[in-house]
């Protein structure tokens, strides 16, 4: 019967058992013990949702639950590569008008950004700035970690996970995560910044400590859903260690999801950066941009799930 060492090949036979007697029909019942599947004629019934092997005499099952667990556990023996890779890219489109809105919402909220960083935007605009960003990002995470702790179970549908309202009926925990993701990635800055670091240097030192850090924030806020072990460096190098080498096969997909997604989102900046600061210029900037960095940090997300499925209960 099924076993946890089972490879995936052996599962998916298993799933694809007929009736012993009934070659032609899919089974109704199967045993524990042997394996022997059964159609409902030919079962030995005892209630509704069991039967007695006419071979052993061991316990059936419901060969549709049977069937479930075999496939699921065929799936999670599986190598994660690129058929998770494929996955992950066609996951967030399972829901794409909702995928879509919260894009734009999230591209709204970085519209705000650039006024933060203006040197004469002054105290008002540079807090209208900073709060519509912050809660833009606390909704993208939020989605992510959804995401991420749906597919860990094994599912593979998209129900509920763009669901806008579960983050609003705990926006303490949502913000709380979201403040402690980019406290996670962001920290160096302000350090180099007070040591006096050139700036390209204290640029790309930041650029690597983010890109390298962020899934493990990410899926460390969505295992605990804690503050404090997001901000963990032994937390995450535990999380890489429980995960061996998929982390770093899942690492190299998230950094093409995101290489991409960046060079979309450079083009147009550089394009915009030829005209004069206008309002206008820079919310249709930020709708164009933000879909696409949205819907890579949602494949990002699904990669994880798929990548936590799979290693199982190791983490």
């Amino acid at each position: 019967m099924i076993q946890p060492s089972d490879n995936p090949e052996k599962l998916k036979l298993a799933a694809q058992a007929v009736c012993r007697n009934h070659p032609q029909v899919t089974p109704a019942f199967v045993c524990t013990a042997c394996g022997t599947a059964y159609c409902n004629v030919c079962a030995k019934r005892i209630g509704s949702t069991a039967a007695i092997c006419l071979d052993c005499g061991s316990l059936c099952v419901p060969f549709r639950d049977f069937k479930e667990k075999a496939l699921l556990r065929a799936d999670q023996s599986s190598r994660f590569g690129v058929s998770d890779f494929l996955f992950a890219l066609r996951y967030p489109l399972q829901q794409a008008m909702t995928v879509f809105g919260c894009s734009l919402i999230y591209g709204i909220s970085i519209y705000f950004l650039p006024y933060f960083a203006l040197p004469d935007a002054g105290a008002l605009l540079g807090t209208i700035g900073l709060i519509p960003g912050f809660l833009g990002q606390a909704l993208m995470f939020g989605c992510a970690s959804q995401i991420i702790r749906h597919l860990e179970t094994g599912h593979k549908d998209s129900q509920s996970v763009f669901d806008i309202t579960d983050l609003l009926s705990d926006i303490g925990e949502t913000v709380l995560l979201a403040l402690a993701i980019l406290i996670a990635v962001g920290w160096p800055l302000p350090i180099l910044l007070k040591i006096g670091l050139a700036g390209r240097a204290l640029f790309w030192v930041s650029i690597v400590w983010a890109v390298a850090y962020y899934p493990l924030a990410l899926t460390l806020a969505s295992l605990t859903k804690r503050f404090w072990p997001v901000l963990n460096p032994l937390a995450a190098l535990s999380l890489m260690y429980k995960m061996g080498g998929l982390y770093w096969r899942l690492f190299v997909m998230c950094l093409g999801v995101w290489a991409a997604a960046a060079s979309l989102a450079a083009v147009f900046l550089l394009s915009v950066l030829r005209y004069t600061f206008h309002p206008l210029i820079v919310l249709i900037l930020a709708l164009i941009v933000g879909p696409p960095i949205f819907y890579a940090n949602m494949v990002t997300a699904a990669l994880i799930g798929r990548a936590l499925f799979r290693v199982g209960d190791k983490v």
